[in-house]
């Protein structure tokens, strides 16, 4: 336990006093500044020692340190990936657009071709990626994007096509980084198991949550994983979209000799919880919504159709409502059990209903 700054203030000063004369010290004596002083510089070291037990444990490090824990087990930060997808590119006349042709939302975000296309009057989709990584580079579908430089015959308000442009991801955070580590720490790798499965899918950047499941669709050797991509605005990954296979390539990559690996999407089980609240002002139902979105994405798991696995008890729910910062009282009108999901299903919170 580390001691306050008076007691170390007073065992300096009884140490010094004990070596010198017996006369009592006036309050600013010499005496009594130099033991102070002592105090001080040993209470910052007391604080050092402090930080540097908890920056050297790889449950609490932070940076460097943290990655150097991460090379010791082989686990590499996620870096930050661009965004992708179609635009629609619409031409009056006989013209082209040539690969790296540049063009930008409202706030300067650029994407570049990733193709030349020869169009005529048509209004043709074409392949873009945006120019810098970030999660800000997404775009949902509909979105105008401008070209910065016009082009003869082509519309330079160009549309986002249906899928979107998706993909792009910050670059992991200290605190993700270290849930893997410390996963990787508890769960070393047994050569292809459910749980490396699990873990190699949280290896590609983007993906926030993964589970994997043995003897898919019956079959001995086949391995079905699933996986969701929490800080995107639809965090369900669309079939055969550029993340979903980057992600079933990795998989197949690290796979034992025989595996095989079969890739699915999530169905969503939509989740919106019906609330009365006391007090009801909106900070205490943005407080409860936070709360819920929390334990959802801590708790909620696919359902694997044998087990309780990805169940949602009720009274956890309640719970949940309850840590809510401001909350003093509630009631929960729905769901009103617990909520149960099949195989290949996630329960997400999609809103929440307040109840006057």
């Amino acid at each position: 336990m580390r001691p306050s700054l008076n007691d170390l203030r007073s065992q300096s000063f009884e140490l010094i006093s004990s070596q010198t004369s017996p006369q009592k010290k006036p309050r600013f004596s010499v005496t009594r500044i130099i033991s102070n002083a002592i105090a001080a510089t040993i209470l910052s070291l007391y604080i050092y020692a402090d930080n540097l037990a908890s920056a050297l444990l790889p449950d609490s490090a932070k940076s460097v340190v943290l990655e150097r824990w991460a090379a010791i087990f082989g686990v590499s930060r996620k870096r930050a990936s661009i965004a992708s997808g179609e635009v629609f590119i619409e031409s009056t006349q006989f013209t082209q657009v040539v690969k790296g042709t540049l063009m930008q939302d409202d706030f300067g975000n650029q994407y570049a071709t990733t193709e030349r296309q020869i169009l005529g009057q048509e209004t043709k989709p074409v392949k873009v990626e945006s120019v810098e990584t970030g999660r800000n580079k997404n775009q949902p579908p509909g979105t105008i994007l401008t070209l910065v430089n016009p082009i003869a015959g082509i519309n330079s308000s160009i549309e986002v096509g249906g899928a979107g442009l998706t993909g792009a991801s910050d670059v992991e955070s200290d605190d993700e980084f270290r849930v893997r580590i410390l996963d990787r720490i508890k769960n070393p790798p047994r050569g292809g198991s459910i749980r490396d499965y699990e873990f190699w899918a949280l290896e590609v950047p983007g993906v926030t949550r993964a589970w994997a499941f043995s003897n898919y669709q019956g079959r001995s050797n086949a391995v079905g994983v699933t996986f969701v991509l929490d800080n995107q605005d639809d965090i369900i990954p669309i079939e055969d979209s550029e993340k979903f296979k980057e992600v079933h390539f990795y998989l197949k990559q690290r796979a034992p000799i025989g595996a095989e690996v079969n890739l699915f999407v999530p169905i969503e089980f939509e989740v919106r919880p019906r609330i009365r609240v006391r007090p009801d002002t909106p900070k205490v139902r943005f407080e409860i919504e936070q709360e819920l979105r929390d334990f959802f994405f801590r708790n909620a798991e696919v359902g694997d159709g044998a087990t309780n696995r990805g169940t949602i008890l009720i009274s956890q729910i309640r719970e949940a409502i309850s840590l809510a910062e401001g909350e003093i009282d509630n009631e929960l009108l729905e769901p009103t059990e617990n909520i149960e999901v099949v195989f290949g299903q996630l329960a997400v919170v999609v809103g929440v209903d307040f109840v006057e």
